[in-house]
């Protein structure tokens, strides 16, 4: 369960809970409040879907572009942690 959570499950639950609060009263603090959200959902959904098809193209290029320098970098780092027997995995003693 732990693996799942992240940590132990009471304290991811615990700081999850202490987040929604602070969250909550941000929000409340701006005049929202969750009717207006759960209404709001198909009016953002319609305008996402007004986008079209060009919101993929663009973010398809950031997509290529970023690739063209992350990925041989983490080539690189793969091949030197391999050669140098480091696998990424902790050490067991």
């Amino acid at each position: 369960m732990e693996r799942f959570f992240g940590g132990n499950p009471w304290s991811v639950i615990l700081k999850l809970a202490v987040i929604c609060v602070i969250v909550g009263i941000a929000l409340r603090a701006f005049g929202v409040n969750p009717a207006d959200l759960l209404r709001s959902i198909p009016d953002v959904l319609r305008a996402i879907s007004e986008l079209g098809w060009g919101w993929v193209n663009t973010a398809f290029g950031y997509f290529i572009l970023g690739a063209i320098i992350v990925v041989p970098i983490w080539i690189v780092i793969r091949i030197l942690k391999f050669v140098s027997g480091d696998n990424g995995r902790a050490s067991r003693s």
